[in-house]
């Protein structure tokens, strides 16, 4: 398994379906290259991949939907739960990218009934509470 790899698509895959500047923030926070060379030059060890954990599943929860929280927190505390890096890395690469698959059907989901009334019409609630935030 190439850790730095599989970062590097957990990365692509929470910025997939976001706008530019969330999916700049989620990139400037997950530098790839910095990763790499952490990994490459032993820097990357118990401390950080608790602090990788803890960004990884708090962007989740802000992406995707609310309904899904309780999964997240089962996630993450399935990665929690290990205590060497050579189970911790796995679990924690099973349990995003099983957060990131449900975050892809519930996209999948939304964009099936979008053009339904009821979803038409939370569309325009939320973009004119969006335009009172402004």
């Amino acid at each position: 398994m190439d850790f730095v790899r599989e970062y590097e698509t957990i990365v692509n895959r929470m910025t997939q379906t976001t706008r530019l500047k969330t999916a700049e923030r989620i990139r400037k926070e997950f530098d790839v290259d910095l990763f790499r060379q952490m990994v490459e030059n032993n820097a990357f060890g118990g401390t950080s991949m608790l602090g990788l954990v803890n960004t990884t599943f708090d962007w989740i929860k802000r992406l995707h939907c609310p309904a899904r929280d309780t999964e997240a927190d089962e996630a993450k505390a399935a990665v929690m739960a290990c205590t060497e890096m050579c189970t911790v890395v796995p679990t924690y690469i099973e349990q995003v990218t099983k957060c990131l698959d449900y975050m892809d059907e519930d996209m999948a989901e939304f964009m099936k009934y979008k053009d339904h009334p009821v979803m038409q019409e939370t569309l325009r609630k939320l973009e004119r509470c969006n335009r009172n935030k402004k």
